[in-house]
């Protein structure tokens, strides 16, 4: 075995294809390692990837909605409240026993305009076709309460008395 290992030894070029194994192991073994931890940080990456791009998505589509409401404070000018709710009544052909402005609030760069309506003698699809109307309107309106009483000649008729906000940004001449 020592002769073996001297004559193994001796000759130089058997020295270099030994070394020269021993190196392109440890190469190997090396790369191996390294490419093993690079895939798990790899997937990693990959994984905080796809969950920015849904929190960009979710992101970008609250910001649309956002900027649509905005738009939709600032570009419609009304008189107020009232003349909102007139509006929308004459558009559905119902009259309003009374449009009383309750409150003018304001919350940073906005003015909520509150306004109690009283409705009498209608019947329920005419009060569904106004809360719609009064919900998705070309005016930034609120339904802040709602009270609905049957009449007592007729319990197919009631009477309505919803309260209703307008929300308008502050004008530069309104800032106080």
């Amino acid at each position: 075995m020592k002769n073996l290992l001297r004559l193994v030894l001796s000759d130089r070029l058997s020295m270099l294809i030994i070394v020269v194994f021993i190196l392109t192991a440890t190469f190997a073994s090396i790369t191996s390692i390294t490419l093993r931890k690079e895939r798990t940080i790899n997937q990693r990456l990959r994984s905080q990837i796809r969950e920015l791009n849904l929190l960009n998505e979710r992101f970008n589509s609250i910001k649309g909605y956002i900027e649509s409401k905005e738009k939709r404070i600032g570009l419609v000018k009304t008189q107020g409240v009232v003349s909102a709710i007139e509006h929308i009544l004459n558009s559905l052909g119902m009259k309003a026993k009374a449009i009383r402005p309750i409150k003018e609030e304001r919350l940073g760069g906005y003015i909520l305009e509150d306004a109690e309506v009283e409705i009498q003698d209608t019947d329920l699809n005419a009060i569904v076709n106004l809360l719609y109307k009064v919900e998705n309107s070309r005016f930034p309106l609120r339904i802040k309460e709602t009270l609905m009483k049957t009449a007592f000649e007729d319990p197919e008729r009631f009477t309505l008395r919803i309260t209703v906000s307008l929300i308008r940004a502050i004008e530069t001449g309104d800032r106080t």
